[in-house]
């Protein structure tokens, strides 16, 4: 066991290991976080594209765009007649001679084309497994002759724990007042081909319980001796209702359908 963070009199702390706690916490994708202008980006001219401040975590690495700055980036003149699509990446790079580690913007240049241009490729790569390039893409840039016309964001926007957490409360909350059940009583027949039981009944929920509960979602048999039944719920095609076929030891019992309604 080696400590992280913690101090030992040295330097020690390696950027793979940084890199692990990052991913165990959000992930092993590529993620922009909810700080700052979140890397948005905007046309300048026809020559530049901005991207403002905000972090980002590529495959663990963190990278950030200082608060109230942005980077600029050059795109190459487009043709008269001719369509084309650049890649804005976050590309993270390791030189293979001095083990430097860098992740920067980097515009990837597409082919020209009269009609449906290629986006460029790019390298997804693997840094946690020693891989010196992997990119991230971050904005599609459309070309029409000369002009940009389009500017597609790439990237995922993660949300912070806060908000998770409140959107779960939410959820939740709202599940719990959207879930009805109901009983229907009903009177089973003598039937000797359901074993392990000996009763057998079916029947139909009317449209109007439908229309006040919601979707019908979960069904279960009590008897009168309040032992478990069996049954099965399911939309029969050619009556176009929905259909419980149930079986028991006794001919009074109670189905009970849970329903969901999240309107």
């Amino acid at each position: 066991m080696e400590i992280i963070t913690g101090y030992v009199g040295k330097p020690h702390v390696t950027s793979e290991q940084d890199r692990d706690v990052h991913i165990g916490m959000i992930g092993s994708g590529s993620y922009v976080l909810q700080t700052g202008k979140r890397m948005t980006a905007e046309i300048s001219s026809n020559n530049e594209i901005k991207v403002r401040d905000g972090v980002l975590m590529h495959q663990g690495c963190a990278a950030s765009i200082k608060k109230n700055t942005y980077d600029s980036l050059s795109i190459v003149n487009g043709s008269q007649g001719m369509k084309r699509i650049d890649l804005i990446v976050a590309r993270y790079e390791r030189n293979k001679n001095t083990g430097v580690e860098s992740l920067t913007l980097k515009v990837l240049k597409g082919t020209p084309a009269s009609a449906n241009p290629a986006t460029p490729a790019y390298t997804t790569g693997d840094i946690q497994a020693g891989d010196y390039i992997a990119d991230m893409p971050m904005y599609k840039v459309t070309l029409d002759g000369i002009n940009i016309t389009k500017l597609e964001k790439q990237f995922q926007t993660v949300e912070t724990n806060a908000t998770l957490t409140q959107k779960v409360n939410v959820l939740n909350s709202t599940l719990t007042s959207a879930i009805r059940t109901k009983t229907y009583s009903m009177t089973l027949t003598a039937n000797n081909y359901v074993p392990p039981f000996s009763m057998f009944g079916e029947g139909t929920i009317p449209d109007a319980d439908i229309k006040k509960y919601g979707f019908p979602i979960a069904i279960c048999v009590i008897q009168k001796s309040s032992a478990p039944g069996a049954a099965a719920l399911r939309w029969h095609t050619g009556r176009s209702v929905w259909q419980y076929i149930v079986c028991s030891d006794q001919a009074e019992t109670s189905v009970i359908v849970t329903f969901l309604k999240l309107n």
